[in-house]
């Protein structure tokens, strides 16, 4: 997980007040007569006045200020499903927050392959959900099928001692009910990658991680499945394929003579960028090939003989082994 925010526009603007203009936006582009926030107001108050009705899907039509947002990227696994409207079908529009039921976690029976850990935090509350967020902008994010519909379902784990489901505003939640999940999206929560580093292309909980924050890593990475090898065609092979891209920039970087040596690191930096898929893994290994290069080689060559070994699993139609001629 990474953190996602727009560029600054002004140092005055809060995320809030600029995720509100970018809705704005989309309101003009698609040429709606009455805005987005007047509708989903009204639709709340409908919600609220009779919750066994349907709710309008309204949030559906802002989705595409947050795949734009998060680059087209899962929130919270980082996987890349396009941020245009048409390969963004893949994602869904997830509430951070259920609207209208919540499950006790852990399930009685793990999502994946690996057992719940003994000593993993539970909240076992359940409920009616959260009726006043259904429509509040900052109740959002975009995910993968995966991580919404299999992992997160209804389930939101709190360290607290309740579930405020009175709340019509989901910030102040963020340090009265402890969430166990991190809201990744504008800098309103802990930053994830102090939550989530990695250790190769697997998940870790960062050392410096203590109390809360070790706890918040731990059930996320089981949460989402993280390291599950049910999801090793997801994530392993994915964050194995960046790093092994990142090798060989590393790798150029050390062979490179010194009048070219702050280009090729520049390199190495764009890899670290948040369009890429995966960037939170990237970014621990820089990190740590910053600190301990032997360590993040050792790290590095193990990702890259992973992706080999999957994709010499495939079949692979006949393609001559001789090497082409140099081009001249």
């Amino acid at each position: 997980m990474i953190a996602y925010t727009f560029p600054s526009k002004s140092a005055g603007d809060s995320f809030h007040d600029k995720l509100l203009a970018e809705i704005a936006a989309e309101d003009g582009r698609k040429r709606r007569k009455k805005s987005w926030p007047d509708r989903s107001a009204e639709a709340l108050a409908k919600f609220l006045a009779d919750p066994s009705k349907e709710i309008p899907s309204l949030w559906s039509e802002i989705k595409p200020v947050f795949t734009r947002l998060q680059h087209g990227k899962c929130a919270f696994c980082e996987r890349p499903l396009g941020a245009d409207e048409v390969s963004a079908y893949e994602q869904d529009m997830e509430h951070f927050r259920p609207k209208k039921g919540l499950t006790p976690w852990p399930p009685k029976q793990p999502l994946g392959s690996l057992p719940h850990p003994s000593d993993i935090p539970t909240s076992l509350h359940s409920g009616q959900g959260y009726r006043h967020l259904p429509f509040h902008e900052l109740n959002y994010i975009v995910a993968c099928k995966t991580c919404n519909s299999r992992c997160k379902a209804n389930y939101f784990p709190i360290a607290g001692t309740k579930h405020d489901f009175t709340s019509k505003d989901p910030v102040p939640l963020l340090t009265k009910e402890k969430p166990y999940l991190v809201y990744p999206l504008g800098g309103l929560d802990d930053d994830p990658e102090s939550i989530i580093t990695f250790i190769g292309y697997r998940a870790d909980v960062p050392k410096s991680a203590k109390g809360h924050k070790r706890d918040r890593a731990r059930v996320i990475i089981h949460f989402f499945l993280l390291n599950d090898p049910t999801r090793s065609d997801q994530l392993f092979f994915g964050r194995a394929t960046q790093l092994d891209l990142l090798r060989g920039k590393i790798l150029d970087f050390e062979k490179s003579p010194a009048a070219q040596r702050q280009s090729a690191w520049d390199q190495v930096i764009l890899e670290c960028s948040s369009v890429n898929p995966f960037a939170g893994c990237v970014r621990s290994m820089v990190r740590l090939y910053r600190s301990d290069p032997d360590a993040a080689h050792a790290l590095l060559k193990e990702a890259s003989e992973y992706r080999r070994s999957m994709l010499g699993a495939a079949n692979i139609k006949e393609i001559s082994s001789t090497p082409p001629l140099r081009r001249r």
